[in-house]
């Protein structure tokens, strides 16, 4: 455990020193204005994340200062270490740990190099979604299910009830508050570990501590949240209003290659070779594994669902696998060049679009086109600064509000706000539109952010079609900086 540990750390900060050079994600920087704004939950997800960044953020500034101003580096970690640190450090010791339960012993050195080959390990916690706090949940879960049948159930004959454990119990109601906070996923918490043979008093009082411990979020859920049709409530209206809509197999096939990459290759025809010899099968393994995508299969048929929603299941498949071969290093470090070479292929591809779209043309021309006008991956997350630079100089002329029409373009230039100059920052100028019937997000929630009804403003979007049923007149054209050269326009308009 001693060399997982040390390889781990040394690979966060490798990767923390690496993320400082990938700029940053709309999505990411999303959340992060959820941090500067901390409520008991969010539009569309629990606040978990938002605390994550907010405890972050605010440990980073304690020791060294809160003045980013020029200092993008010294922003991007204030927020990025501790995430970077659970997902490369507190993942893989969960993950090591689940293994040394089932083998009883501790980690050869070739388990210890295929486990952090795993896909799901390496990108763990390279952009801060939801989903990291509920994956180090999971893991925390997955292992405590293994130590309470190991505890509490060894020496039971099938059928036996589960002795009763204020400690497993505890321990449980904990995790499944965590995962609530964290994401809706974690509904499957609970079955999960009756399926693995909790039993009904340590499910009983687990779920009575889970409750007490989620009253606030349930507060919230009933009061603000139902009010406005946020959290839970926006989850809901999303899976109705897909009632009638054409099934696609393709978004299932989809999502399961997806999970074929991100799981392993290795280890999941491992797993199936496995089955195919009809050697011992476990229900509750196969749980912790497929429940999740069973789930999402289902409610994938008519709503293409995002390639992380099921990823949890990697977790189970990855211990299972380590576990069994932990006397055959030479299968494991196959295993871990396998994973490698998977990992160098699709970092390729992401970074060469144009090339593989050359690649694929022949066999699928309308895909092969489309990926030959895109470029790196990578460089679409860079730009955002110099776009809000371009907006603060061509608005210099008032302070009329600055409205934005989606998200995911208002977020990114919030976070480079922080570093701008006090002179030159945009400030509570950022507003997002106020569009009846279209995309909604946390910012329409948000006092500091809505528009109220001034007479004039200016108005930002991404391309050049100009807004509907607004008075407006262009006045800029942007292309941000990078190789993509995404167009914005500028308009002023009037009510």
């Amino acid at each position: 455990m001693a060399f997982l540990l040390c390889s781990s750390l040394l690979i966060f900060v490798l990767r923390l020193w690496l993320s400082l050079y990938a700029g940053v994600h709309p999505d990411e920087a999303y959340y992060w204005v959820w941090a500067q704004n901390l409520h008991l939950g969010y539009y569309d997800h629990p606040p978990m994340v938002a605390y994550l960044i907010r405890i972050s953020q605010s440990i980073f500034e304690f020791i060294f200062g809160n003045n980013f101003e020029g200092s993008k580096s010294s922003l991007f970690l204030s927020f990025r270490w501790l995430p970077g640190l659970l997902g490369y450090v507190g993942l893989p010791i969960l993950i090591g740990s689940s293994i040394q339960q089932i083998q009883r012993k501790s980690l050869s050195m070739s388990q210890v190099f295929a486990l952090l080959s795993t896909p799901l390990v390496i990108f763990g916690a390279q952009i801060i979604t939801p989903d990291l706090p509920l994956t180090l949940v999971w893991a925390a879960s997955f292992l405590l299910a293994l130590r309470m049948n190991r505890k509490l159930r060894h020496k039971l004959r099938p059928g036996m009830a589960t002795p009763f454990s204020w400690y497993f119990s505890i321990w449980m109601g904990i995790l499944w508050a965590l995962g609530a906070y964290s994401k809706y996923t974690a509904i499957f918490l609970p079955l999960l570990f009756i399926i693995s043979g909790a039993g009904f008093w340590n499910t009983l009082v687990a779920g009575l501590i889970c409750i007490c411990a989620t009253t606030p979020y349930f507060y919230w859920t009933f009061t603000e949240a139902m009010q406005n049709r946020m959290g839970i409530f926006y989850q809901l209206d999303r899976g109705t209003n897909i009632l009638g809509t054409e099934a696609k197999l393709k978004y299932v096939g989809d999502m399961w290659a997806a999970q074929l990459l991100f799981w392993s290759p290795a280890f999941v025809l491992d797993y199936l070779y496995t089955l195919g010899r009809k050697r011992s099968f476990s229900w509750s393994m196969a749980a912790w594994i497929f429940l999740p995508l069973f789930f999402f299969s289902i409610t994938g048929l008519r709503n293409r669902p995002e390639a992380n929603w099921p990823v949890m299941g990697g977790i189970a498949l990855a211990v299972l696998v380590l576990s069994r071969h932990s006397k055959h290093p030479l299968r494991l470090f196959w295993f871990t060049g396998i994973n490698y070479a998977c990992l160098i292929l699709a970092l390729w591809a992401m970074l060469n679009q144009a090339t593989l779209g050359k690649l694929i043309a022949p066999f699928n021309q309308s895909l092969g086109e489309k990926l030959q006008s895109k470029v790196s991956r990578i460089e679409e997350f860079r730009g955002w600064d110099n776009l809000r630079n371009l907006v603060f100089e061509s608005t210099l002329t008032d302070e009329e509000p600055i409205l934005v029409e989606k998200y995911h373009v208002i977020s990114p230039l919030i976070f480079f706000d922080r570093i701008a100059k006090k002179e030159e920052k945009l400030g509570d100028r950022l507003k997002i539109d106020l569009i009846p019937g279209k995309s909604v997000s946390q910012y329409h929630f948000e006092k500091n952010y809505i528009p109220g009804n001034p007479k004039s403003f200016w108005f930002l979007r991404k391309g050049e079609a100009y807004p509907d049923a607004k008075n407006c007149e262009r006045r800029q054209t942007f292309i941000k900086a990078d190789p993509i050269g995404e167009v914005f326009s500028l308009f002023k308009c009037r009510t």
